[in-house]
């Protein structure tokens, strides 16, 4: 693990990065051992292998602390909500009403490490969501990522323009194409970016089938349109349909299908 982490304080507080900033694991140890590395008392080895603990091995308050910065950090500065008790939810800390309903219908089983998931009602402000992470991620970019998606959520949850499900999520994975971490996906073992990508043509598909049963909105018309040549400029790819279907799927020819163009 030596020089590939991010070290953050109990209390939140992000101490320092050292080394590669492609891969970003999550360590935490007490500003004294960071003040010794870096007045060279220490060694970076030390550091990170005898002074440092894993995030994972850390209770869930510890957890919350680090996953606010993050959050605080990456999060939409047009976002106007609140977030539920100022901080992001892990596990059973800090924990909302609702996450308790989630535990009760067994919502939670089966995540993955690093799903999370916005929750807006029912709270008593219509102006708050809470951000909950089922299992928490050691890779800062994948954490970072999953807080951008969320607080993309519950940005635009509170966008009374969005006026379809459609609409929300299309609008959510387009926002995260800007994400200066979703290149960093590409390098996780979890198949984070395939997941990304998949979710994202599955919406788009979405779009398509209500629009073959003439259910769609201009709104979600439109924003297919965009929504798919943003796709195809971040990736270089072309986008089409399955044959004879209403599926997304990347093309590997020059020629895509302009049916639903």
């Amino acid at each position: 693990m030596e020089g590939l982490e991010y070290i953050f304080a109990a209390d939140g507080k992000l101490l320092g990065h050292v080394g590669d900033k492609d891969n970003q694991m999550i360590l935490v140890t007490s500003p004294d051992n960071y003040k010794a590395f870096k007045s060279n008392r220490i060694s970076l080895g030390e550091l990170v292998n005898q002074r440092s603990v894993s995030v994972l091995k850390m209770p869930d308050y510890v957890k919350s602390n680090i996953a606010t910065t993050v959050y605080r950090k990456v999060r939409n500065r047009a976002a106007t909500y609140n977030l539920y008790n100022g901080k992001i939810t892990v596990g059973q800390y800090n924990v909302p009403p609702v996450y308790e309903w989630a535990k009760e219908n067994e919502y939670t089983a089966g995540k993955r490490q690093g799903d999370a998931q916005t929750i807006h009602n029912p709270f008593p402000d219509e102006n708050e969501s809470a951000i909950l992470i089922y299992k928490f991620n050691d890779n800062y970019a994948e954490l970072a990522f999953a807080l951008q998606h969320e607080d993309l959520h519950a940005y635009l949850k509170h966008d009374k323009n969005v006026i379809s499900r459609g609409v929300y999520e299309l609008r959510v994975y387009m926002g995260l194409l800007k994400s200066p971490f979703l290149d960093k996906l590409g390098k996780s073992k979890n198949g984070e970016l395939d997941q990304f990508k998949d979710s994202y043509k599955s919406y788009l598909t979405k779009i398509l089938e209500r629009f073959s049963r003439n259910k769609a909105t201009i709104q979600e018309i439109n924003l297919y349109k965009k929504a798919k040549k943003a796709y195809e400029k971040r990736f270089n790819v072309k986008l089409g349909t399955f044959e004879g279907t209403n599926v997304v799927i990347e093309k590997k020819t020059k020629n895509i299908d302009k049916d639903n163009e």
